[in-house]
């Protein structure tokens, strides 16, 4: 491992090997996680561009919180649809906790909000929900997830948010990080009485009770997704954290969507139902969601396909798109024209059996 010790542990840098895989760029870091492009070589040499996502070792460190996660990305790795980033592998490289992700190119729609929002514009209503509309279809198929008995999972994603949507740049909507948000909540390390963890803006009140959750917990927060990037504020808003507890925890939202002007009343119908302050009122499953949001949408003359999506994407995020793939290239070059592995000689110890100096060994990192 290359790089300099600080007090977190060896610093990765470009070059760097986790199992399989070379970093070849740094894409972002916060949170609890840093997030690599990197390389994957598989037993044939074919080479293919992946998200790896390597754990902080503040996390990785504590032994509760890397048995769940292990356990909550193996699940996750089970869900295969093309609305949800697949989980490809699980690893532990000298201590290095990492998950590799397909590469997907594009960003968030967080980032494609705050990027357009710079033009003064707002993310239309009709791209805005053919991504929610294609998120349920990605949620639905996570929370059928069974095991190998046939056997339902309970998937929950739990952190719902626009931070874990992504788009691509050919429109394509990409929900990540299944299963972090449990192992997350379930860390030792930040673990205090009366405190649960999560995104206030965005979190089902039954959530925000800390009581359990099902299904119909990411089916609020994809609503509340809506509501926040519709109106500009969450359905709960107060004048901070512990009052928007409150708030979220009694359920009433200060202005609901069927009383405001610009949006569609077909579209407000399925928004109230899916923000019910009870998991009974709510619709039963994502793809319930997904069929009203698709019926809401032909009523409002709201329809988008991806294409439009693409577009709308491309429009206001093309400049990132250019830098990102010219960042990518840079780095390709770079792997390129590193030096291969050394190759050094290795004398076993003597015996009957084996000569001295018969074995060369080339450098195994990789593997």
């Amino acid at each position: 491992m290359t790089g300099s010790l600080s007090p977190a542990g060896p610093r990765l840098v470009a070059g760097d090997r986790l199992g399989r895989n070379e970093l070849l760029c740094p894409l972002a870091e916060g949170g609890m996680a840093a997030v690599w492009l990197a390389n994957q070589r598989d037993h044939r040499g074919i080479t293919r561009q992946v998200a790896l996502k390597t754990i902080l070792p503040v996390y990785a460190s504590d032994a509760e919180f890397r048995r769940l996660f292990e356990d909550e990305s193996r699940i996750a790795a089970r869900i295969q649809h093309e609305n949800v980033a697949q989980v490809l592998e699980v690893g532990d490289n000298r201590d290095r906790l990492y998950l590799v992700i397909e590469w997907v190119d594009g960003d968030s729609l967080r980032t494609l909000e705050r990027v357009a929002a710079r033009s003064s514009v707002r993310v239309p209503q009709e791209i805005l929900l053919r991504i929610l509309s294609d998120a349920c279809a990605g949620l639905h198929a996570a929370h059928e997830v069974v095991d190998e008995r046939g056997k339902g999972l309970g998937v929950v994603h739990r952190d719902i948010s626009p931070q874990n949507i992504l788009v691509s740049s050919r429109g394509i909507t990409k929900v990540i990080d299944f299963g972090v948000a449990k192992a997350r909540d379930r860390l030792s390390l930040d673990t205090k009485p009366g405190i649960v963890k999560g995104k206030p803006l965005y979190m089902a009140p039954e959530q925000a009770l800390g009581l359990a959750v099902d299904r119909r917990a990411d089916i609020w927060a994809l609503a509340a997704v809506f509501y926040r990037l519709v109106t500009g504020k969450p359905p709960f808003e107060a004048s901070n954290v512990i009052s928007t507890m409150q708030v979220v925890r009694r359920g009433r939202i200060a202005e609901p969507l069927c009383e405001r002007r610009d949006v569609h009343p077909a579209v407000g119908e399925v928004m109230e139902v899916a923000l019910s302050p009870s998991a009974s009122g709510r619709f039963e499953t994502a793809a319930a969601m997904r069929d009203a949001l698709e019926a809401a949408m032909t009523r409002a003359g709201l329809r988008a396909d991806t294409a439009a999506v693409a577009a709308f994407c491309g429009e206001h995020l093309g400049a990132r798109r250019s830098a990102r793939h010219r960042m990518i290239r840079a780095a390709l070059e770079a792997a390129r024209a590193r030096t291969p592995p050394a190759v050094r000689s290795f004398t076993p110890p003597c015996s009957s059996a084996v000569r001295p100096g018969a074995y060369r060994i080339i450098d195994n990192t990789s593997t």
